[in-house]
């Protein structure tokens, strides 16, 4: 089985993080840097750690409603740059894409910029899976916050720690999260916090589809890392498709 790990890296301008937490300080329903606003699905413990001694434990056994809620502390960010948030998760048991990761962004006013989009990678059972998610700030954009909040329908029962954020000045066209087909990789990597692995024998193709049209007009040219852990000879093709000619 041949294995790809595909990187897209172009330069960037990284700012120092504006949000860390390992979950270590503060109470238990009370970390320090978050609100938990579930009445006690989402609750610091001891059981799990990927470093240090704590982490955050989400138990969302209710498949109807609500779903469970962590707001990060806000921080600053201006419109036009994008924000990229690593945290990482261990999945005890339920839905692999259960929890989801937002990134608010919100005005002086304390209002939504946009509305909320949530991001639902799938994570391993019984193994710490990276999750990256990253988003460009709209217009009147002051501040930014993280929303982990299992989506209403799941269920599921899992641990975050070790969330890092950071800013970039110059943003890249194409977004790390929001990818098919691929599983996260913080050791093999560039530029990014983490690379795309492609399972070539496992899946067929690796995609990155687009809700909103794209305008790519003033960039030159495409470029990638890869990295193959073994010399096939093997080719693969890259598409870039539209329904707007």
């Amino acid at each position: 089985m041949k294995k790809l790990l595909v990187l897209f890296c172009v330069a960037v301008g990284l700012q120092a993080a504006p949000f860390e937490s390992d979950l270590e300080k503060g109470s238990v329903d009370r970390p320090d840097g978050w609100y938990l606003r579930d009445k006690g699905m989402s609750m610091v413990n001891s059981e799990h750690a990927r470093s240090g001694r704590r982490s955050l434990r989400i138990v969302d056994n209710d498949s109807g409603k609500l779903g469970s809620s962590a707001l990060s502390e806000t921080f600053k960010v201006k419109a036009g740059q994008r924000v990229e948030v690593l945290l990482w998760c261990y999945r005890e048991s339920g839905d692999p894409r259960g929890l989801g990761v937002y990134i608010e962004f919100i005005d002086r006013a304390g209002e939504f910029t946009e509305e909320r989009q949530g991001f639902r990678q799938a994570t391993e059972q019984g193994k710490w899976t990276p999750i990256v998610v990253s988003r460009t700030a709209p217009p009147g954009t002051s501040e930014a916050r993280i929303w982990l909040h299992t989506i209403s329908s799941s269920v599921m029962t899992c641990y975050v720690d070790d969330v890092t954020t950071r800013i970039e000045a110059n943003p890249r066209p194409v977004a790390i999260s929001n990818w098919d087909g691929i599983s996260f990789d913080t050791k093999h990597r560039k530029k990014w916090t983490a690379g795309l692995r492609w399972d070539h024998g496992q899946r067929t193709k690796v995609d990155r589809k687009y809700e909103e049209p794209q305008n790519w007009s003033r960039f030159q040219k495409v470029s990638f890392n890869l990295y193959s852990e073994r010399n096939t000879s093997s080719t693969f093709v890259m598409i870039f498709s539209s329904e707007n000619e």
